[in-house]
């Protein structure tokens, strides 16, 4: 028996020398790596070749194509690297760049050549563009500040400056995504050069990757899926454990979930995810939100150690370790809530590191032992410690920007939160024979409340009936109204038309009267208001039906009968209709040029009539119901502008669209009052003192919109306003046919 029990001694120290053996090695490297680095002399490697982008590449990686030049002050300009000494100072680098925690700035330097692509036909050389598109991806997103010089277009001795960093705002990224992203123009038989200065608290460290924009599209919509997921699990890992806890009372699952919540929050924003959650804010916070996760994740990782060994009463040595490691990680977040985490960065990731290699440790001497999920917990520690080992080897520079790595260490802490959350779902178990007797005994009570329950869900499904039955009456009643709305004004449009009918009688016959009767007498005068009674009585019966057709709006809808027709024909109506109340007025027409480029002066409504111009162009309509647009904004110009200044009129042609622009100098309407303007019975508030009903511009916009086009207001207070119809023209076509140009 003695012996037997010597050889499992000596296995497990063994064991243990294997596991912490080449632990201890990887430290000391790693704290010894920033002097080894700068003490061993290195060739310079071959300078870079320029990387070769052809028209079929869709995904290319930069790596081995970058020249690094070191700007330790931190001086060196655009300029100093164009034309200065310090052009020739670059040094190329095999891979991507890793140089770890260096002060000042980092330049990085890359050359691209566009070649057409080799599949082109030689027949057709135009085939091939002479410039492509791409996007120059570059990682980790967490990065301070980078300014990229990119060519700006056809100048080779001009570049565009863009400036990233999780430390800028988000809206200032000219591509929304996570990692950070410029669209850059490479152009044929001509070398482009790209310039990044890099400036940042934490390690320099970057790989580049060129996009074709479908290919960053795929690329994008992956990578999202991805950290999408692996945020999602994350959360459900720690609100699950969460919940446990709180029902359970074990603390276990309370430290474990403070745990991964921690470690999530420090993600986000080395991921870029951050970001996207919070574009306005998410610069203010990226460095504060990574140290204090960072500490977060040693307090609760140590606390939620020290529970799952039960370290309270085991070894005083272990239970004085876990105290110490707590005590730091609450000290460092207190320091990290301060904004000051860069002054003890080092230390807390250097107890973290032990932190995971301590519950390595433990785990093995339990599995050891044969506690069957000290195996799972064995698995779940290792991962991640070997995922934060490489990124310490590769954040001093000792090992390789590559990009696997982020990715590899969030999958090692996917697999820990896994693994561990199997293991701890034994626990559950126990939890759950517990449940079964409580579930026993409140089965009666459950019972009592599923009867009290049916009960309220009858009473109330009879009141939801009832509610229903009162809704359908009510709409029914809504729907009766309406009709008998249509029906009514049917009744006094047709009540309006027979005395019109008469009085339209009555003036013809006066009419021959006066022709008939007064030979050789000046008519001249009698014929002049005869003439405006007659437009008058045409233009009430107009009014009836364009009102007939408005009250309808909410019911059957208006409807517009279109023929071929000068827009001059509607004017000229409108303008006489108008010229019959407000005959001092003096409206100015203008045609053939914009508005804003005619001259003070014009012609006054009474001394030509509409025509030779733009206004003689042919459109679809329908002429009272277009006549009627034209008097209501006429009127409109008319009644809110003084009686000394001239309302203004210009037609124009353009691509096919007919635009009548109707401009007036009064008072205005706000700007917070112009989205409203052409509701039904809207009236601004420079509006109220004046006659009207507020329906004259819905009604307007409504008929624009039946003949296919548009009506607008643009207006400044004191200034004037002015109202733009649309309307597109009619192309006769080469057959004759009539055919509308422009939407309809």
């Amino acid at each position: 028996m003695p012996e037997k029990a010597g050889e499992r001694t000596v296995r497990r120290g063994v064991v243990i020398g294997l596991l912490v053996g080449p632990l201890a090695v990887a430290l000391t490297v790693v704290l010894a790596a920033p002097w080894l680095v700068r003490a061993v002399p290195v060739d310079p490697p071959p300078p870079a070749a320029p990387l070769t982008v052809r028209g079929e590449d869709q995904s290319l990686s930069l790596a081995g194509h970058l020249e690094v030049l070191s700007d330790p002050g931190g001086g060196l300009g655009l300029d100093d690297l164009r034309s200065g000494p310090a052009a020739g100072s670059f040094r190329p680098i095999p891979g991507f760049l890793a140089h770890g925690f260096v002060s000042g700035a980092t330049w990085v330097r890359i050359r691209l050549r566009y070649s057409p692509s080799d599949t082109a036909p030689a027949a057709s050389p135009s085939a091939a563009p002479a410039a492509i598109d791409r996007l120059l991806e570059m990682k980790p997103p967490y990065l301070n500040e980078l300014r990229v010089y990119a060519p700006a277009g056809d100048d080779d001795g001009a570049f565009v400056e863009t400036v990233l960093g999780d430390g800028l705002p988000y809206a200032g990224r000219p591509i929304p995504f996570p990692s950070l992203v410029v669209p850059v123009t490479l152009r044929s038989g001509r070398e482009t050069v790209i310039l990044i200065r890099i400036a940042t608290a934490r390690t320099t460290a970057l790989s580049l990757r060129l996009w074709s924009p479908s290919a960053f599209m795929t690329h994008a919509t992956l990578d999202l899926s991805v950290l999408g997921a692996w945020f999602g699990i994350a959360v459900m890992i720690g609100t699950i454990n969460l919940v446990f806890w709180l029902w359970l009372r074990d603390r276990v699952y309370g430290w474990y979930g403070l745990y991964v919540l921690a470690m999530l929050a420090g993600n986000l924003p080395v991921s870029g995810m951050l970001f996207l959650l919070w574009p306005s804010g998410a610069h203010r916070i990226a460095d504060w939100l990574i140290g204090t996760a960072l500490c977060a994740v040693l307090l609760f990782g140590a606390l939620f150690t020290g529970a799952l060994f039960d370290l309270r009463r085991g070894n005083p040595v272990l239970r004085g370790t876990i105290t110490v490691m707590v005590a730091v990680g609450l000290a460092g977040t207190l320091v990290a809530l301060a904004g000051q985490y860069a002054a003890i960065g080092a230390v807390i990731q250097f107890v973290a590191a032990m932190l995971f290699i301590l519950a390595a440790l433990l785990s093995l001497r339990l599995a050891l032992r044969g506690h069957r999920q000290a195996r799972l917990w064995l698995l779940a520690f290792l991962l991640p410690l070997v995922g934060g080992v490489m990124l310490l080897l590769r954040n001093v520079g000792l090992l390789p920007m590559i990009e696997s790595i982020e990715y590899g260490n969030m999958a090692g802490a996917l697999f820990h939160m896994l693994l561990m959350t199997l293991s701890l779902a034994q626990r559950v178990k126990q939890a759950e024979r517990d449940w079964r007797e409580a579930q026993q005994a409140a089965l009666a009570a459950a019972r009592d409340a599923e009867e009290h329950a049916q009960t309220l869900a009858a009473g109330r499904t009879r009141q939801l009936m009832e509610a229903t039955h009162q809704l359908e009456e009510a709409l029914m009643a809504e729907r009766q109204a309406a009709r008998d709305r249509t029906q009514f004004v049917d009744m006094i449009s047709h009540e309006y038309r027979t005395p019109l009918s008469v009085i339209s009688a009555s003036l013809d016959v006066l009419a021959l009267r006066i022709g008939s009767d007064m030979d050789g007498v000046d008519r001249s005068g009698l014929e002049r208001p005869l003439a405006r009674m007659r437009r008058a009585v045409h233009r009430l019966v107009e009014i009836v039906d364009v009102g007939l057709q408005r009250a309808r709006i909410d019911v059957d809808g208006l409807a517009a009968t279109r023929k071929p027709m000068a827009l001059s024909e509607c004017l000229d109506e409108a303008l006489s209709i108008v010229r019959s109340h407000s005959p001092d007025r003096v409206i100015v027409l203008t045609e053939g040029q914009p508005m804003e480029d005619r001259a003070t002066d014009g012609w006054a409504m009474d001394e030509r009539p509409v025509g030779g111009g733009a206004a003689d162009v042919m459109l679809l309509a329908d002429r009272p119901l277009l006549t009627t647009v034209f008097v209501n904004l006429l009127d409109n110009a008319l009644k809110y502008s003084p009686a000394d200044r001239p309302v203004r009129i210009g037609v124009t042609m353009a691509e096919g669209w007919l635009r009548v622009e109707v401009n007036d100098r009064g008072m205005g309407i706000a700007e917070a009052d112009l989205p409203r303007v052409f509701g039904k019975f809207f009236r601004s508030q420079q509006a109220q003192s004046m006659p009207g009903t507020g329906i004259g511009l819905a009604l307007a916009r409504r008929i624009v919109e039946l003949h296919g086009g548009r009506l607008s207001l643009a207006s400044r207070i004191g200034v004037g306003t002015t109202a733009t119809v649309e309307i597109p023209a009619l192309d006769m076509g080469a057959a004759g046919a009539p055919a509308v140009t422009g939407e309809s």
